[in-house]
């Protein structure tokens, strides 16, 4: 095996694994759009992308494993980004906020640079650490509270992998998981202390489930910022507020919450309005991702 299990405070992560080519990808056949100076997120995907992902459907079985760029994931993984009622895994977001980090570097002219784009784990390392606080905070025992090494390294950019330094970022974007089954974006903004939310089933998620969700991230990052970013005794540890965005693109199924995080934190990064993310869109954006996702590769 390639990779190899690691736990890292409760979370399996895995060490990244050495670049493999799959038989049905050629990285010659990509088309190059290197000197674009404007971002198009409504470009058709690279047909030789469409045409390896055809070879690769032609012989997949649910229960193949495919080598992404973090981890192997079952091919079911991907087919159900293929499928219109599919539901996407954190997996499968989680690779492609990857592939949104690396082409912001690659392409720093086209793509916010004042911002940092977290992964899944995030928000549970966050939900851990405010556990853990409560329990300080009420101890008679005063030491100074630490938190894990884990959450630091997303502070200083070492976590995610080609993750930012809080202090270089005004903006935090990060996948949040509510009930165990919904994907919504948010969208933390340093200075204003206010976590915005990107919700594409604003039903779902009743407001007492919302408020014990989110509280965590209220309490734990302005205390990080004060302790690991400011460095600063007056800064205030009050907690953040939260903000349900009301004017944003609503799915039509129950299953496009994945795909329409990953548009939301996309479109967010290049600040363009996400209300052009339109349902109509979806099954052109799946197919695109899967595309990108099986190449290693996303276009600028």
């Amino acid at each position: 095996m390639r990779t190899n299990l690691l736990k890292d405070e409760g979370i399996v992560r895995r060490e990244k694994h050495v670049y493999c080519v799959l038989p049905f990808t050629d990285p010659t056949k990509r088309r190059n759009l290197s000197d674009l100076d404007v971002y198009d997120p409504y470009r058709e995907v690279d047909p030789s992308k469409v045409d390896d992902l055809n070879k690769w459907m032609e012989v997949a079985s649910t229960s193949d494993l495919v080598p992404l760029h973090h981890c192997d994931v079952e091919a079911k993984c991907l087919l159900d980004l293929l499928n219109k009622d599919g539901w996407l895994t954190g997996e499968i977001v989680n690779e492609a906020l990857y592939h949104i980090r690396d082409r912001a570097l690659k392409f720093p002219n086209l793509f916010q640079q004042d911002c940092c784009i977290l992964d899944c784990y995030f928000c549970q390392f966050v939900q851990s650490a405010h556990g853990e606080w409560q329990i300080h905070a009420q101890s008679p025992r005063k030491e100074e509270f630490k938190f894990s090494k884990s959450l630091l390294k997303y502070v200083d950019g070492s976590i995610p992998e080609l993750g930012k330094c809080w202090k270089d970022c005004r903006y935090l974007y990060a996948p949040c998981c509510a009930i165990g089954s919904h994907w919504f974006a948010v969208k933390i903004d340093l200075e204003d202390r206010t976590i915005f939310i990107f919700d594409s089933l604003k039903s779902h998620v009743r407001k007492a489930e919302l408020e014990a969700f989110m509280k965590p991230l209220q309490v734990v990052i302005p205390i990080l910022m004060k302790l690991h970013v400011k460095c600063d005794d007056s800064y205030s540890t009050e907690k953040f507020k939260f903000v349900k965005m009301k004017e944003v693109p609503q799915q039509h199924n129950g299953s496009d919450c994945g795909i329409f995080t990953i548009k939301y934190i996309e479109f967010l990064q290049v600040n363009m309005d996400v209300c052009a993310i339109q349902p109509e869109y979806i099954p052109m954006w799946r197919k695109k991702l899967a595309a990108e996702l099986l190449a290693w590769h996303f276009e600028p």
